[in-house]
């Protein structure tokens, strides 16, 4: 879901960084590794959504412990 509207997420960065915060101490290691795929497939594609105009969204994403 995410993926698919990563330029419309805006301010709900933090909430989703939580969301896989939650997701990586999750006891089903297959969905520990979705989490882990979709916050690298973020990074590594999407970043400059992340680091825009909110710091906030940025201190998230490091917060965010998958």
């Amino acid at each position: 879901m995410v993926l698919a509207r990563v330029a419309n997420v805006k301010s709900g960065w933090k909430t989703m960084f939580m969301v896989f915060t939650t997701a990586a101490i999750d006891e089903s290691p297959q969905i520990v590794r979705l989490a882990f795929d979709t916050i690298e497939k973020i990074v590594r594609e999407y970043f400059h959504y992340i680091t825009g105009r909110e710091s906030q969204r940025f201190a998230a994403l490091l917060v965010c412990r998958v």
